[in-house]
């Protein structure tokens, strides 16, 4: 497998699991049904997974 960009589906991962917890986030400040179904989903821990794969993606 050879690849211009080995990190590219690393950093997507990583992209789309921090929108997906700034919208957890978002979804705790609002309230209401939508904030009992997000905290499960833990928004913080997904931010920090997502940061982890950014920070060691391949080079």
């Amino acid at each position: 497998m050879s690849s211009n960009n080995p990190g590219g589906a690393q950093v997507a991962i990583g992209l789309i699991g921090l929108v997906c917890g700034a919208i957890g986030y978002v979804a705790l400040a609002v309230g209401g049904d939508f904030t009992g179904f997000m905290q499960g989903a833990l928004p913080g821990v997904m931010i920090g997974l997502s940061a982890l794969a950014l920070i060691m993606r391949p080079r």
